[in-house]
C-alpha cells in the first residue's frame, strides 16, 4: 500500500478513462492497487458529498458505479 495519501485528482484521473462510468473496484485496480477498495470507496464517497462524482446505474445489488458530476 502507499503512505501518500488518496487525492481527488488521484480518483479523478483513473474514472476518466471510463465514459459510462466505473466500478468502484475498477477505479481502485486502475490506480495500480497502491490504496485499498475500501481506502477508494471512502474517497469516492466524500466527492459525492462534496458533488464531484456522483453514483451510477446499475444492475449490481451491491457494487457501486461511479460517474463525474457534468460541470
Amino acid at each position: 500500500m502507499n503512505t501518500r495519501p488518496l487525492t481527488d485528482s488521484d480518483v479523478l484521473g483513473a474514472l476518466a478513462g471510463w465514459s459510462g462510468g466505473a466500478m468502484t473496484y475498477v477505479i481502485a485496480n486502475v490506480l495500480c492497487r497502491k490504496w485499498s477498495t475500501a481506502q477508494v470507496r471512502r474517497r469516492l464517497q466524500d466527492m459525492e458529498r462534496r458533488g464531484i462524482v456522483r453514483r451510477g446505474p446499475t444492475s449490481y445489488a451491491v457494487q457501486i458505479c461511479w460517474q463525474t458530476v457534468p460541470a
